[in-house]
């Protein structure tokens, strides 16, 4: 019970302690929010956003006037998009430098940043201990949609070494007179190759208008579905399609055909009848069916033709019985094509030779640098040179393009070890010289003896 002596005393504790308040709050400089009951919401400061960093990067390439010219103008689209990179492209095609050449100058730090390379060199060059894997830095998502049929050739000690750019691979195709002959027995089944086909040098659509492009060609009937993996239930044995070519006594054609300038078309037909235990090729040795399938071409140079092109003069029972032809010039005759071959059997043996791919230094410091530099390989990677295989998984399957669908189903499967080859560090520089002896030879015969020696 309080007593009034004691009164004055709990009013001035009062009073002290409401004053002591007052003070510290003014010591704080305490800031209120006026008109709390008003919409606007309170200021938030928020802190000054850094200057965008910009990073110069240096592109060696060797591409001729149309490969190159195409790659600057797709350079110049992803620098509208990304300003703070600031891209210099070297070319270095007129010096035509050979394998040991470019590994020389990247050795020696001359190559820049990134480079632009053929898929052939990626895994010798990686080995080198030149560059750094780009699978660590990439993108989950774009990682992920990387096609099987082509980044395979490009990893070495678990990790992907190269970002494509360029799928220009030999496609093979089988006359529609050979394909008639194959509905009258069971094809046996094996494991052939596997691609994927081309589309123009712009980004892939992904809209969905193309989405209900590919849905519908994807959803057509069922025969449409199984013809698309009828490649994959052939007997490709070099033996099979030489006995339905020598049943065929209408037909008037060559055998097959191969490129006069290119050894790559000859490492076609030698990958796609190697079934050595499913091994990795060697160039210095070849399995007993590769053999024999050289020493019959050799006897029966007749049966080859020396050509890509296919004549418009000639009729559709002298064309070659199998046609190989790389994609860019599949889509430039692709109405003969299409008139003479079964687009249902088509495969591409070896999709990952024949193309290009971007390599990242190992000199490009961690970082900034290298984050930069990846950012623009993978912009880059969603464009492709015109004519050429889509290398990507979503686009691939979004095409509308009825071949393009068929080679992006094969390129969704892994290589085999048979369409790769053996890791060597010195095994381009040996198919380097035997393409200079494959264009210096003057006859089929000589071309084909190459291997042999």
């Amino acid at each position: 019970m309080f007593t009034r002596k004691t009164i004055p005393f709990i009013v001035g504790s009062i009073l002290l302690v409401a004053v002591a308040f007052l003070f510290l709050t003014d010591e704080l400089d305490w800031t209120y929010v006026s008109d709390l009951y008003k919409d606007e919401p309170a200021v938030v400061v928020v802190p000054e956003e850094e200057p965008v960093q910009n990073v110069k990067l240096e592109v060696a390439v060797n591409l001729d006037a149309q490969q190159y010219d195409e790659l600057i103008s797709l350079a110049e689209q992803v620098h509208e998009s990304y300003p703070q990179l600031d891209v210099r492209i070297t070319n270095y095609f007129e010096e035509g430098l050979s394998y040991e050449d470019w590994e020389t100058r990247a050795r020696l730090g001359e190559l820049g940043d990134i480079q632009l390379v053929q898929n052939e060199w990626v895994v010798p060059l990686a080995i080198q201990g030149l560059y750094q894997p780009v699978d660590r830095l990439m993108n989950n998502d774009v990682l992920s949609d990387q096609l099987p049929g082509i980044v395979d050739a490009l990893k070495w000690n678990g990790y992907i070494w190269a970002v494509p750019y360029e799928t220009n691979p030999y496609l093979l195709f089988v006359h529609q007179q050979a394909a008639a002959m194959l509905e009258d027995g069971e094809p046996a089944a094996t494991d052939p190759p596997q691609q994927a086909q081309n589309s123009t040098g712009q980004q892939q659509e992904s809209s969905s208008e193309a989405n209900g492009a590919a849905n519908e060609a994807n959803s057509g009937d069922s025969s449409e579905s199984e013809a698309n993996q009828a490649s994959y239930l052939l007997n490709w044995s070099f033996k099979q399609w030489l006995e339905r070519y020598e049943q065929a006594d209408d037909f008037a054609g060559p055998l097959l055909n191969i490129d006069p300038e290119q050894l790559t078309s000859a490492l076609v037909w030698l990958a796609l009848w190697h079934n050595a235990n499913d091994e990795p090729m060697k160039l210095a040795e070849l399995s007993e069916q590769q053999l024999e399938m050289l020493h019959y071409l050799t006897e029966h140079t007749a049966n080859i033709e020396p050509s890509l092109k296919l004549s418009e003069s000639e009729s559709a029972a002298q064309r070659p019985f199998l046609y190989l032809t790389t994609a860019k010039n599949y889509f430039s005759q692709r109405a003969l094509i299409e008139q003479n071959y079964e687009q249902k059997l088509l495969i591409a043996p070896l999709p990952w030779m024949n193309g290009k791919s971007f390599m990242l230094s190992a000199s490009t410091s961690a970082g900034v640098k290298a984050e930069a530099a990846m950012q623009w390989l993978e912009v880059v990677n969603r464009f492709q040179p015109q004519d050429t295989i889509i290398h990507r998984k979503q686009y691939s399957a979004y095409s509308s393009d009825s071949v393009q669908i068929k080679l992006g189903t094969q390129l969704q499967q892994k290589l085999l070890n048979r369409q790769l080859f053996e890791v060597d560090p010195k095994w381009v520089i040996r198919y380097e010289q035997l393409q200079q002896q494959w264009k210096k030879a003057s006859t089929i015969e000589q071309k084909l003896g190459i291997f042999q020696q």
